[in-house]
């Protein structure tokens, strides 16, 4: 009995919404030139026409928008309805995770990468415990926006969570390191490795990471002093000393590291692969 009515009361639902969006259709609406009206009720008056079923609310425009992604629709408006659809879907319902992280690809692959960023940055504060929102977030960030240090703090925070792949904390290395805040990605990690409840898994792979950075950050502090030898002497340094690298010198090498300049002229760090990441676009 209460299945039927279940059942019911979500087809009575449905139909609400089809007459309440067929009004909302119908009605006047301002538009800016070239942007197609959406057509849809806000999130609180489906909240109050739902009477409670808000959850099933959110998932008959979910139906909805998996339609319109399909549709010729999306291709003749330049899918303007992707946002205002995800956002209303995620407000009725909040935990719907997947919903955030799928709409934010579909963002993504149509090339609306401020509002893919916006639906999956909301998805990772809904849902702290899926490390796929922050990290197709990171993605996107990363990817698209080319906001590599915003990318990288996602990643990290993805990182932490329980199931997350093992490759993320590296990626995210790179990416403080493309994006030249190395010593902010430093400063991140040590605040992670402060926290005594992080799982040794984990802290293994992080200390590891903060040397790579440490190191990273090392040799771009020497290169800058070999640009500053050429630009005062107009030639190569015979070898590091001449810069104030080395014993003596203003700027000590840690131990453990073998620096040398090589033929090119380059700083070279035995054994040691350089931080670098593929640009988009570069």
């Amino acid at each position: 009995m209460r299945s039927f009515l279940r059942t019911c009361a979500v087809a009575a639902l449905a139909a609400l919404c089809i007459i309440c969006q067929t009004a909302a259709s119908r009605a006047p609406r301002a538009e800016a030139a070239g942007t197609p009206a959406t057509n849809l009720l806000p999130a609180a008056a489906v909240r109050l026409l739902s009477l409670g079923l808000t959850t099933a609310a959110s998932d008959l425009y979910w139906l909805r928008f998996v339609s319109y992604l399909g549709s010729e629709e999306v291709v003749r408006d330049r899918a303007a309805q992707l946002y205002p659809l995800a956002v209303l879907i995620t407000d009725l319902d909040p935990r719907f995770a997947y919903a955030h992280e799928a709409a934010g690809l579909a963002l993504n692959s149509v090339n609306r990468l401020e509002e893919a960023q916006a639906i999956l940055d909301i998805g990772v504060e809904r849902n702290p415990g899926r490390w796929q929102t922050p990290f197709y977030a990171g993605f996107n960030a990363w990817n698209g926006l080319a906001q590599y240090e915003k990318g990288a703090s996602l990643l990290l925070r993805a990182a932490r969570i329980p199931g997350s792949p093992g490759y993320l904390t590296s990626l995210a290395t790179r990416l403080f390191a493309t994006s030249d805040a190395v010593q902010h990605g430093i400063a991140v990690i040590e605040a992670l490795l402060a926290d005594p409840s992080l799982p040794s898994p984990a802290r293994s792979e992080l200390e590891e990471r903060l040397q790579a950075l440490r190191t990273e950050h090392f040799i771009r502090d020497v290169e800058q002093r070999v640009d500053l030898f050429r630009l005062r002497n107009g030639r190569d340094p015979v070898d590091l000393s001449e810069c104030g690298v080395g014993p003596g010198g203003p700027l000590v090498v840690p131990d453990g590291i073998e620096l040398v300049l090589d033929s090119d002229g380059n700083v070279v760090i035995e054994g040691f692969e350089r931080l670098k990441l593929y640009r988009p676009g570069a």
